[in-house]
């Protein structure tokens, strides 16, 4: 009743551990690379919510929805999308407001899901719904150039880069 809560699985014997953290009604998350802070959305916000019992802080306010975070490798920023179909970046320590990255036109959407080790590249889910649905690489460098990577059957989604940068795991 007062919201969801975050607990760790130990993968052998299938023990549950609560982490200190608020209960709140969090949606998709994202777990840093350090594994001590989660991104969540909620209330149409983006959070970070320490794993520690730290408090939790915001990172976006405003009219338009914010989701989908993705962290840097180094931590240090998080990639995410609103409902104005805008990509941004932001400091993860919630420094500075967010950074309008890269906009996509209607009808179509963009949602960021991994990123190269590198930073050069976002892999993101391209959508226009109820139509298709493909991967593509959003170049992070100077041209923010968006281009095709996996459109086979036009339902690929779900990908993740690989921590080496090598694989993409993705689902169709």
């Amino acid at each position: 009743p007062g919201g969801r809560r975050f607990f760790w699985v130990n993968r052998r014997d299938g023990r549950e551990e609560f982490v200190k953290a608020d209960e709140q009604s969090y949606g998709i998350l994202r777990l840093s690379p350090d594994g001590r802070r989660v991104a969540v959305a909620s209330g149409g916000d983006l959070w970070v919510v320490g794993l520690d019992g730290s408090p939790k802080y915001k990172l976006t306010t405003g009219p338009a929805r914010h989701s989908m975070p993705v962290w840097s490798p180094d931590g240090s920023e998080i990639f995410f999308t609103t409902a104005d179909r805008i990509i941004n970046r932001v400091p993860a320590d919630g420094s500075t407001a967010p950074r309008e990255i890269y906009r996509q036109r209607e009808p179509d959407r963009l949602h960021p899901l991994s990123i190269t080790p590198d930073r050069k590249y976002l892999l993101m889910l391209w959508d226009n719904l109820p139509k298709q649905q493909g991967l593509r690489l959003l170049d992070l460098g100077a041209t923010r150039r968006l281009t095709p990577l996996i459109d086979q059957s036009g339902s690929e989604g779900a990908g993740r880069i690989s921590p080496d940068g090598k694989w993409i795991v993705y689902q169709a």
